[in-house]
């Protein structure tokens, strides 16, 4: 599915809500494409285009890095939105493969009708779990 490129300015004028108490999540990503694949595909949220920008992030040095994000959410829905950011050059990764406890974003989570039949769809695909889903009972004003 080809995906809309947007200019930097038209990018967030649409898509970020003002006065939202968390606007998004930020996840660097590899690829952007696999990973737009990922939430769009297998997750289900949608997104209205790629924006290439250039950026300054917290780094041992100053230099801007150029980057091309896009916002995945699920349409009506201000809460639970994901922005992926592919930096390039890409750099290291903060969180290496098997290491579960590093800095930055490591746990996310989505609401689901059923866990179970979700879970099993996931594996379907060959996505690996850290562990059995965990069911909580929440009330409705949850999340």
């Amino acid at each position: 599915m080809a995906t809309e490129e947007l200019e930097p300015d038209e990018f967030a004028s649409r898509d970020f809500a003002q006065g939202s108490a968390l606007a998004f999540a930020l996840i660097s990503v590899r690829s952007l494409e696999k990973s737009l694949e990922f939430y769009r595909d297998v997750i289900g949220l949608s997104t209205r285009g790629v924006a290439a920008t250039e950026c300054q992030i917290a780094c041992d040095d100053d230099r801007p890095f150029a980057a091309r994000a896009a916002l995945m959410s699920e349409p009506g829905t201000p809460a639970g939105r994901v922005l992926l950011v592919e930096f390039s050059p890409p750099g290291d990764a903060v969180r290496r493969a098997g290491d579960r406890t590093t800095r930055g974003l490591w746990n996310l989570n989505f609401y689901v009708d059923d866990i179970d039949a979700s879970t099993a769809a996931l594996r379907a695909r060959d996505y690996d779990f850290w562990s059995e889903p965990v069911t909580y009972q929440v009330g409705v004003d949850a999340g």
